[in-house]
């Protein structure tokens, strides 16, 4: 039943920013929020999820935090399979490659992104797993 409550939020959420430009949706609280689109690592299909993101000099980050469960999101495993996304920011669209953090680069912005989005270390808390940190670099 859970997973079900969650899925359905996660479609209005994105349905109602798709339709507003970003106008609904775009931020929850203090969080600015974009959709992802990924292709399926399996069927192929586009799955889109909202987000929260920082601004990064080379583009944008997202965590892959999943609530803290103990595996990753799907759309994680999407990006991996292919890093070819797409990126919605308010009413802009625009297309990125995704690129995971590795350690030594992940340490300083896992740092910033807790100290930005103080729900992350929560997550962290949760689970034994390293939760992966994705820069979206906009292609030119």
């Amino acid at each position: 039943m859970r997973k079900a409550l969650i899925k359905l939020f996660i479609n209005l959420h994105t349905f109602f920013y798709q339709m507003t430009g970003g106008r609904f949706g775009s931020a929850m609280g203090k969080n600015e929020i974009l959709l992802l689109t990924t292709r399926g690592r399996k069927s192929g299909r586009e799955f889109t999820t909202p987000l929260v993101y920082l601004d990064d000099e080379d583009g944008y980050l997202v965590i892959a935090s999943n609530g803290g469960m103990a595996s990753h999101p799907n759309w994680y495993y999407n990006l991996k399979k292919d890093p070819g996304v797409k990126v919605q920011i308010k009413d802009q669209i625009l297309t990125a490659k995704a690129e995971i953090m590795d350690e030594k680069t992940r340490v300083p912005l896992w740092k910033r992104i807790v100290a930005e989005a103080p729900q992350y270390g929560e997550y962290e808390k949760r689970t034994e797993r390293l939760i992966p940190v994705v820069r979206l670099r906009p292609a030119l």
